[in-house]
């Protein structure tokens, strides 16, 4: 190599380098060395010639084959990883990302790396001290969140991110390492379960449980807002009746029908339950000085009859209460009123129609 490089440099008469490992002395150790050769010219005094220079650089090899090792050990770790990975520089700057934050958004690294953060996977904590990497320059060695983030095509998932500060070799902070976990599939199913639980499955109205907890929250925004709240319990007529005579199948018809009759007649808004076999309650909000319980009266009659002239296989009745609520008593205490007033009425009907023969 360095008598390629002398011939060069004589037949040229002018200058190069080469890289050659070399061995000076009788028990030297071979090393890599830079050599620089110059071809000089003494003007006839002497022979013209080139005068060469060596320099070991075979420790700063051994630290570039270090760091190249080290550099592909990183690459694998990172590429390597199940969950999505990407640093991010002080300025928001995408640095690097691995092949599963790739596979996540869609798109190939040189399609990311250089561009913001904000502008591939971004979220409603972005441009807000909720920003992991702002949370990190306040302090955060360790960020864990759980938040929205939109992909590139609208999509939308559910993530919990874990960030780690990114520190140079004085321990100043240059980024942070963002580890994503797409949890939506679990969101999803913990949504459905809840519903589940609060939810009738026959109608699909809330249970005792979903208007217990709807119906609090209810009365707590009237007290805010001055509103008057009516709840109204209505019970089917001779429901034993039906499921005795035509079956059960028949009497969850009965029950549907009824189910379909509040919710065609109330807002939705309004807070509509089945709260027992052929039980249902409905809390609605009115505005003061509407004349809200007669309003809610007058619609209840005008459906239920509606739905009798229908005919089938049973005629439909309905018995219901209305009751307001007073201020002064519990969420219990307004049930059992309307729940008497419902009774009321029907050991009314009753009466009627035994006098009727």
């Amino acid at each position: 190599m360095v008598d390629r490089l002398v011939r060069d440099v004589l037949a040229n008469r002018g200058k190069g380098s080469a890289e050659a490992v070399l061995t000076f002395g009788p028990q030297g150790t071979p090393s890599t060395y830079v050599v620089h050769a110059s071809f000089f010219d003494a003007g006839g005094r002497v022979p013209s010639g080139v005068l060469c220079a060596a320099f070991d650089v075979g420790g700063l090899k051994e630290v570039e084959r270090e760091l190249r090792r080290s550099h592909m050990e990183q690459e694998q770790v990172l590429n390597t990883a199940a969950d999505p990975m990407r640093i991010i520089s002080m300025d928001h700057t995408i640095k690097r990302v691995n092949r599963a934050f790739c596979g996540l958004i869609g798109m190939g690294e040189p399609e990311v790396v250089g561009r913001k953060c904000y502008e591939v996977f971004s979220g409603p904590g972005c441009h807000t001290p909720d920003c992991p990497l702002e949370r990190a320059k306040v302090g955060g060695d360790l960020i864990e969140i759980e938040t929205v983030k939109e992909l590139p095509d609208g999509r939308r998932l559910d993530m919990i991110i874990t960030a780690t500060t990114f520190v140079d070799e004085r321990g100043r902070l240059v980024g942070i390492v963002e580890d994503f976990k797409d949890v939506t599939r679990f969101r999803v199913l913990e949504r459905r379960l809840k519903s589940l639980a609060v939810t009738d499955k026959l109608t699909g109205l809330k249970n005792r449980r979903g208007f217990m907890e709807s119906a609090r929250l209810l009365l707590t925004n009237a007290l805010r807002t001055g509103q008057e709240v009516y709840v109204i319990y209505a019970d089917l007529d001779n429901l034993k009746d039906i499921n005795d005579q035509l079956g059960h199948e028949a009497g969850d018809q009965a029950i549907m029908r009824g189910a379909v009759l509040l919710q065609s007649t109330f807002r939705e808004a309004d807070v509509i339950a089945r709260i027992g076999g052929d039980e249902f309650v409905v809390m609605a909000l009115c505005q003061p000085g509407t004349q809200c319980s007669t309003t809610i009266e007058r619609r209840l009659e005008e459906a239920i009859a509606k739905e009798r002239e229908k005919g089938g296989p049973f005629p439909f009745s309905m018995s219901y209460g209305v009751a307001a609520w007073d201020r002064e008593e519990g969420l219990d205490q307004l049930l059992n009123r309307a729940d008497n007033l419902m009774y009321q009425q029907k050991a009314q009907k009753k009466r009627e129609k035994e006098s009727n023969g």
